[in-house]
């Protein structure tokens, strides 16, 4: 009979122990979504923006988001591990003439650990080098109202004369009346 619960005994252990050691899925830690807000404010075009959302740690965790402007889109960064990961995350300028985008740089370091019940995670974001840290990724755009100025046109005085060209001829009267005058003066001598 003692003989049975040891077997039975090292036979659940080796169940339990076993897999564990293996990494076997039943004994890992469950991955968590740490939820994150981006928003596209604007004054009134109503235009489609896409959101670039870059991974430093893992290029295949890149992604480009619609958003609409006056909306905010929630989403989330999957961690199955804890660590950390680097994500940059801008705005892609649109095409819409008189438009000025938001040209901010989000740098958002997502964190996992585990507090003995499972994984736990936070998202801590920097807008380009600022010591001030937003809770989330605002691009504001704005619609240029102010009409281009076209440029000044040149006002015509009607003296359409050319300098250069009289210049050239006050000069050569000039040295004209010169020579006359030197071959008038010696004129009287002799």
């Amino acid at each position: 009979m003692k003989i049975r619960w040891i077997a039975a005994l090292t036979a659940a252990a080796a169940v339990m122990i076993i897999p564990a050691l293996s990494g076997h899925a039943a004994f890992r830690e469950q991955p968590i979504e740490i939820p994150f807000h981006v928003a596209v404010k604007a004054d009134g075009s109503g235009e489609s923006c896409r959101i670039v959302i870059e991974c430093a740690d893992d290029p295949e965790q890149d992604r480009i988001l619609t958003v609409k402007e006056g909306s905010q889109m929630a989403l989330s960064f999957r961690m199955e591990e804890p660590g950390s990961r680097t994500y940059r995350i801008y705005q892609l300028e649109g095409t819409r003439s008189g438009m000025e985008y938001d040209k901010s740089v989000y740098t958002a370091v997502v964190f996992a650990w585990n507090d003995g019940g499972g994984l736990q995670g936070t998202v801590i974001l920097n807008r380009d080098a600022e010591a001030e840290k937003p809770a989330e990724a605002v691009f504001c755009n704005r619609l240029n109202t102010t009409p281009e100025q076209p440029p000044e046109p040149q006002v015509k005085t009607g003296d359409e004369t050319r300098t250069v060209l009289w210049s050239g001829a006050g000069l050569a009267a000039a040295a004209a009346a010169g020579v006359l005058f030197l071959l008038f003066r010696r004129g009287k001598r002799l």
